[in-house]
């Protein structure tokens, strides 16, 4: 197949229509065709084709056994793939999906998933229309950046891909931040727009302590409570955050900077903890 770069910034309902219709009929053909997203643009290809995956295994230069990211059209084909997802799990999607992150997950025959949900309209609709999701990986060799424009990409890989659909750059230019959530804990494997620690505020669980003025029960509540847990669960109290649970103080009189209590600071010799940490 000849290779085509197809403009869509421009382009009317009536030909975004036949744009994602195009797009889907070469995937699933065997053709691979490049997507925009709001992260990088990416190389579709079928998954269910193993003539698709090969040659995308081919442009990528990766090995065999590395498996790309299934991309989803919406949160509900999660199902299809992964297990019941955990609480963290739920969180992260429910705050980033659409969007920069790719969960890893435990599958439903044991292995793990990769799945993302871009935020993408074009991007979700030719996914849709393919079926439950598409492989989707940047545009480069295995190793190497990404390459962020359509001008980059049609120089670097017009041999190779069969279908450029042009939307412009991409608004973040950053590929997404990758998270493995298992039972026992959150790992980021690669930070993306979206950073490590908020990524783990956000998948955690959080235990709030609330009292009149949090200079005394709220904050030793909440030292008290994180020391407990720590212990209990065998961790350093600052590793608590990647499995998933923190602990909060708050009140509704305290102003900002005002001192722990002298009743906190003898509760705080007691307990063996420290309000400053």
């Amino acid at each position: 197949m000849a290779f085509v770069r197809l403009d869509l910034r421009n382009a009317d309902p009536d030909a975004m229509r036949r744009a994602v219709q195009r797009a889907a009929q070469l995937i699933n053909h065997d053709g691979l065709v490049v997507l925009p997203t709001e992260t990088v643009y990416g190389v579709a290809a079928d998954p269910h084709r193993a003539s698709s995956i090969a040659r995308l295994t081919e442009l990528k230069g990766r090995p065999d056994a590395q498996p790309f990211t299934h991309h989803i059209a919406a949160v509900d084909d999660v199902t299809h793939f992964a297990a019941p997802l955990s609480r963290a799990a739920q969180r992260l999607a429910t705050r980033y999906w659409p969007g920069p992150l790719t969960l890893v997950l435990p599958g439903r025959d044991q292995a793990e998933v990769g799945l993302r949900l871009p935020a993408h309209a074009f991007a979700q609709r030719v996914i849709a229309a393919c079926g439950k999701s598409l492989f989707l990986t940047s545009v480069n060799r295995s190793g190497e950046p990404a390459l962020l424009t359509p001008d980059a990409i049609a120089a670097g890989f017009s041999d190779r891909i069969d279908l450029l659909c042009d939307d412009g750059p991409p608004p973040l230019q950053l590929s997404s931040t990758v998270v493995r959530v298992r039972a026992r804990g959150i790992e980021v494997l690669r930070e993306g727009i979206l950073t490590r620690d908020e990524v783990l505020a956000t998948a955690a669980a959080t235990v709030m302590f609330v009292c009149t003025g949090n200079t005394c029960r709220s904050p030793m509540a909440e030292v008290l409570g994180r020391k407990l847990a720590a212990e209990r669960l065998g961790l350093e109290p600052t590793a608590l955050i990647r499995r998933g649970l923190r602990f909060e103080g708050a009140g509704q009189e305290a102003g900002f900077g005002d001192p722990d209590s002298e009743g906190a600071l003898s509760g705080e010799d007691e307990g063996g903890c420290n309000l400053d940490g």
